[in-house]
């Protein structure tokens, strides 16, 4: 008798963390934000991984931001899908994927900080009958979610896949690869993480030895701001305060004096 083949272990646990990513670094959602990629190309087999639940798969990963929930909508397993993603030739699959759980974050996130600080109603019932009711906080549940963090894809190939959201998701169904790096319009980007660091992608200056992530030229490159590049931001944050007072009381101006 042959011995079976020992299944390939499994990602880590869906749960917490890969609903949440809330320490990566917030990444912005336009109105008509598209997420264009590649379907992995499988023997078509009518119960399977098709374009057509591939692509209905991410847009259900991106509305609720649980991997099991997503993967049943479209009638599959959690484990099929976990073993989707590990295939070599999945990789704008994966970006998809970590896209989509940084959109369905923000509903689980919104969730998550609702029912830590406005809590959840418990009612009290004696005898059958509801007699009271308590509103029951739950700051543990917040700190888990805000421990368990994963991120398997670049965060700068999550947040071009976001700037065109609609293409790559079409490219599930049609085969195309994804838009290339730059085609945005190329301009060096410039933002904050959620523990208050900025980053860029602008070419690090001569002897730079701050953290960073990739090399230089590469897609993914990023790298935190040195202190010049700090002091600018500080100058330009004042600079639209400054302006933001001045329109806030013209407007309050013309309520008091109308005429």
């Amino acid at each position: 008798m042959t011995a079976a083949r020992p299944e390939p272990p499994l990602g880590p646990p869906a749960a917490v963390g890969d609903a949440l990513a809330i320490n990566s670094p917030p990444l912005p959602r336009p109105p008509n934000a598209r997420l264009d990629f590649e379907p992995i190309e499988l023997e078509h087999r009518s119960d399977g991984w098709t374009r057509e639940k591939q692509r209905a798969f991410i847009e259900a990963l991106a509305d609720c931001g649980i991997v099991r929930e997503a993967a049943a909508r479209v009638g599959m397993s959690e484990q099929s899908a976990r073993r989707l993603r590990r295939r070599a030739d999945a990789a704008t699959f994966n970006i998809a994927w970590e896209a989509a759980l940084q959109l369905g974050a923000d509903r689980l996130r919104s969730v998550a900080f609702e029912r830590a600080i406005e809590g959840v109603v418990k009612p009290h019932f004696y005898h059958g009958e509801k007699v009271g009711e308590e509103r029951v906080y739950d700051n543990r549940l917040l700190l888990a979610l805000l421990a368990r963090v994963e991120r398997t894809v670049p965060y700068a190939d999550a947040k071009r896949a976001l700037s065109d959201w609609e293409r790559w998701m079409a490219a599930i169904e049609d085969g195309d690869a994804p838009p290339p790096a730059g085609s945005e319009g190329g301009e060096p980007r410039l933002w904050q993480d959620v523990e208050g660091r900025w980053w860029t992608d602008f070419r690090p200056p001569s002897g730079f030895a701050g953290e960073h992530r990739g090399d230089y030229g590469d897609e993914d490159y990023c790298r935190v701001c040195i202190a010049g590049e700090l002091a600018a931001i500080e100058a330009m944050q004042a600079r639209k305060a400054a302006e933001e007072h001045i329109r806030r009381d013209a407007f309050f101006a013309r309520i008091i004096s109308p005429g």
